[in-house]
Parts: structure tokens; C-alpha cells; sequence
């Protein structure tokens, strides 16, 4: 029994199997995704012009009820066509997260034949390691104890290794098929506002988990994780450190500097542990404090991370202030609005958008483009155009990268309403069309207190 342990990995579980893995062509999924979000483009453009149509040309001449029936019309097949984009959309995240987990999944099976190869070792078809070095003939007499420990310690490893790609390809798998069933359930949404607010918003935030799923679970062997970490492409190794921060920062295995990145070198506060408290508490409401707390929402995600108050000790709510909870003094001057009408325990600074993104600004932080944006930095909305709800030049909304996948999409976390891993890319357009133009501001937290 202790030869057969030492020599054999074992069997792993049924479900997609070694060689099913080692010849998946995940590539081709994420072309499909490209088609899918062409599709769905055409969709969203074509939405939009029959929109126009309806509401720009034809309501302000066309006046009798025949005419407001074509315009009801016209609108409905706006709406649907709006709908189909979000639906498309939600498939576009699916697919582009199956291929990521299973490119991940596949490069460490690849690492792990590759490994088991050059030391004698065999991987059958079900994935069992076994080492010829230690089925040879009287091998425990020639060989010294410590070559056996070594050679049982690589056949670990690498049944390691192979066990967790296989694992990993079949969660995604089975993850991306049920997720692919429920958005076929759901073609005949043709209300925006539904499909938006539940078909894409199931939708998003699963791409960012499928690519979660190929990191090792926390408490594994820092050995194993090392080994499964230095596996991986550089490519990869910096994909996941754009998609997943806060599952790698405080992952043991995972190299001091790639988590020191993660956490931030300033010790100001933990950038994963921000991440990682958006995404707990995205839907808690507990910590509502006002009708709308988006941006008390980050300013808890903030301070939960380890970035201090800052309060200049004149006990004052001034705008150089950043603090939550009864204070002494008060804002004075008039109400200006709902926020100082409803509270006097929050600096503007912590509770207002417009406040929290003047106040960081003034204290260390910058902006910087999007196409250069990182999990950790946060989202501003400044209105660029006229809206309904906002002032042009108002910064009225703020919320939380919280991962940036590899197909290049920006997720954010956000509170009133909640969003978990929601895609910038996809919510974006209705968010112009419903709000106006707007500015996308990104601040790098950069706290200089």
C-alpha cells in the first residue's frame, strides 16, 4: 500500500477528462464572444436609430391615435432590440469567462505533463500520475531515502497539478452551460430595464468569477501554489492579477512582490481588501445611511481597508475632512442639498460624490485614462451633457473597480443601486441614454495623510 502511494497520484473525478482538456480550444470561444458582441452592437445601434425615429421625427408631426399606435410601435421594437443587446451581452461575459478559466486550466495541465515527462513520470488518460522511477525493480534498495521523498513529493505535485486543472475546466464548464441555459430561457425579455437590471447583472459578474475559480483556494500548500502560479504565462500571471487581485494578494505561494503590488507599497491601506469588501458587501443593506449611498458606500469600502479619518482636529465637517460617525460642530451655512437636509455626521468628503472626488484630489490622488485604469482605482460620473437628474459639470456618482478581465472589460462594484462585478462596457450606453452624456473619471487613491 505505501509503494502504491508513493508511486501512483491517484484517480481524479469524473467529468471532462485529460484529454478533452489538453486539445480544448478555448480560442475559439473567445472568437464566438467577438461575434456575439457584434451582434450585439448591431443591436444597440439599431435600437437607438429606431428610437430616434419614434421619438425625434415622428412624435412631434404625427398627432392622431393611428399615429400614436406606429409610435408605440416603434418604441416596443426599440425596447426589444435594447433588450437582445443585453442578452447578448450576458452571453459575450460567459464565453469570454469559459475561455479564460479553461486557458488557465489548460496552460497548468500543460505545465504539469510537461514536468511529469521529464522525470519519469507517466499521466494515464483518467489523469492518475504514476512514477516508472519507483516501479523499477528494487527500486526502494537502490535508491537513497531521500530520492524517494523527493520523486513521492513530485508525484504529488504533479497529481496536484493535474487534479486542480481538470477540477477547474470542469467548474467553469458546468458553471458556463448553466449560465448559457438560463440566458437561452430568457430571449423573449424585451424589457430594457429587466434584462439590464436581471439577465446582464447575473451575467457580468460571472466572468470574473469563472476566472476566480482557477486560483487555488486559500489554506492549499504555499508549495502547490507556487507551483501552479510559476506554470503560468506571464500573460496570465498578469491577466490574473488584473481580474482577480484579492483572490492572489494574501495567498500564500503566490511571490512577496506580485502581493505587495496587489496591497499597495504605501501602507495606507490594503487595494485588495477594498476590492475584496465592495465585492462582500455590494448588496448590505445594512450600511445604508441616506437614500442613496454610492458614495458612502466607497468611503466604508475604504476605510474597512485600513485608509485612516482625516480630520485636521478643528472638530469641524469641513471639505478637508474625511470622516463618518457623531463629530462635534456641524457644516453651517445653508442646506444646500439632501445630504445636509438628512445628516450631520458625515463629512461631504464621505458621503457626496462630488466631495469624495475633490477631497481625494486634494489629498495625493489622481486621475488617470481608463485604458489605463487598475482594480482599486474608483469611478467617477461627471454629467457632460444635459440630464435629468444632474447639473453639467456635477460629479454625481461613484463606484469601485473591482476587476479589469482579460477581454479588456472594466467591472465595477457599486451600492444604490448594487451592482457586483457589473460590466462598465456593457452598462455604460444605457447609463448615457437614460442620464445624458457623461465623463468617465478614474481616481487612483493616493492618500497622502
Amino acid at each position: 500500500m505505501a509503494d502504491a502511494a508513493a508511486a501512483g497520484g491517484g484517480s481524479p473525478s469524473t467529468g471532462i477528462t485529460l484529454d478533452e482538456l489538453k486539445n480544448a480550444k478555448p480560442a475559439l470561444w473567445t472568437t464566438a464572444a467577438g461575434d456575439w458582441a457584434a451582434m450585439a452592437k448591431h443591436c444597440w445601434e439599431a435600437s437607438t436609430e429606431v428610437r430616434h425615429q419614434a421619438t425625434q421625427k415622428i412624435a412631434p408631426v404625427w398627432s392622431s391615435s393611428v399615429d400614436t399606435l406606429a409610435q408605440a410601435k416603434m418604441t416596443a421594437q426599440a425596447d426589444a432590440l435594447e433588450a437582445a443587446y443585453d442578452e447578448m451581452r450576458g452571453v459575450v461575459a460567459v464565453l469570454d469567462g469559459a475561455a479564460e478559466a479553461f486557458e488557465v486550466a489548460q496552460r497548468s495541465l500543460t505545465t504539469a505533463l510537461s514536468f511529469a515527462d521529464q522525470n519519469n513520470m507517466t499521466v494515464a488518460a483518467d489523469g492518475t500520475v504514476t512514477s516508472q522511477t519507483l516501479r523499477m525493480p528494487h527500486a526502494h534498495n537502490l535508491l537513497d531515502p531521500g530520492d524517494i521523498q523527493q520523486i513521492n513529493q513530485q508525484v504529488s505535485q504533479t497529481s496536484w497539478l493535474v487534479r486542480q486543472a481538470l477540477a477547474d475546466a470542469n467548474k467553469a464548464d458546468a458553471a458556463a452551460a448553466a449560465a448559457l441555459n438560463r440566458l437561452a430561457g430568457q430571449v423573449n425579455v424585451t424589457n430594457p430595464s429587466t434584462a439590464l437590471d436581471n439577465v446582464q447583472k447575473d451575467a457580468a459578474p460571472l466572468e470574473v468569477t469563472l476566472i476566480a475559480g482557477t486560483v487555488p483556494p486559500p489554506g492549499t500548500d504555499p508549495a502547490l501554489v507556487a507551483a501552479w502560479w510559476n506554470g503560468l504565462t506571464p500573460e496570465q500571471q498578469q491577466q490574473l492579477q488584473l481580474a482577480v487581485p484579492a483572490s492572489l494578494a494574501h495567498l500564500d505561494g503566490i511571490p512577496t512582490a506580485v502581493q505587495q503590488q496587489l496591497i499597495g507599497t504605501d501602507g495606507k491601506f490594503d487595494r485588495s481588501k477594498f476590492i475584496q469588501w465592495a465585492m462582500d458587501n455590494w448588496d448590505n443593506t445594512d450600511l445604508d445611511t441616506f437614500d442613496n449611498n454610492c458614495t458612502n458606500f466607497t468611503s466604508d469600502a475604504l476605510h474597512a481597508a485600513g485608509l485612516a479619518y482625516k480630520n485636521d482636529g478643528d472638530g469641524t465637517f469641513g471639505d478637508n475632512n474625511w470622516f463618518k460617525g457623531a463629530q462635534v460642530g456641524s457644516w453651517g451655512g445653508p442646506v444646500t442639498n439632501w445630504i445636509d437636509a438628512h445628516d450631520h455626521s458625515h463629512t461631504r468628503s464621505w458621503a457626496l460624490a462630488g466631495g469624495l472626488h475633490d477631497f481625494l484630489l486634494n489629498n495625493g490622488s489622481t486621475t488617470v485614462p481608463l485604458s489605463q485604469a487598475r482594480p482599486g482605482d474608483i469611478i467617477f460620473l461627471q454629467q457632460a451633457g444635459p440630464g435629468p437628474n444632474a447639473a453639467v459639470g456635477d460629479i454625481h456618482h461613484a463606484c469601485i473597480i473591482t476587476s479589469i478581465t482579460p477581454d479588456g472589460d472594466v467591472h465595477y462594484t457599486q451600492h444604490t443601486n448594487s451592482y457586483l462585478n457589473a460590466s462598465l462596457n456593457t452598462r455604460l450606453p444605457s447609463e448615457l441614454q437614460e442620464e445624458g452624456q457623461q465623463n468617465v473619471v478614474v481616481v487612483r487613491v493616493q492618500p497622502n495623510w
